[in-house]
């Protein structure tokens, strides 16, 4: 599983996603979180349209290391 968080998410503190992480992956699960750099006034909208050309490459990335590349 991919968790991208950008570094000025107004929601959650990076540490708080650390957490969630740790607690995520000591009880079996299996994710990856990526920190991306802040993004507009809060990051916590990377995800908007906006955001697009910024998150499209690391789930690209991500796809790939997992050999889920679409041609």
């Amino acid at each position: 599983m991919l968790w991208v968080y950008a570094e000025n998410d107004h929601f959650f503190s990076l540490n708080l996603a650390k957490k969630f992480l740790a607690a995520f992956n000591n009880n079996s699960g299996k994710a990856t979180l990526i920190v991306a750099e802040p993004f507009g006034q809060d990051g916590h909208l990377l995800f908007s349209a906006a955001g697009i050309v910024k998150w499209t490459p690391i789930v690209d990335e991500f796809l790939k290391s997992q050999d889920l590349i679409f041609n």
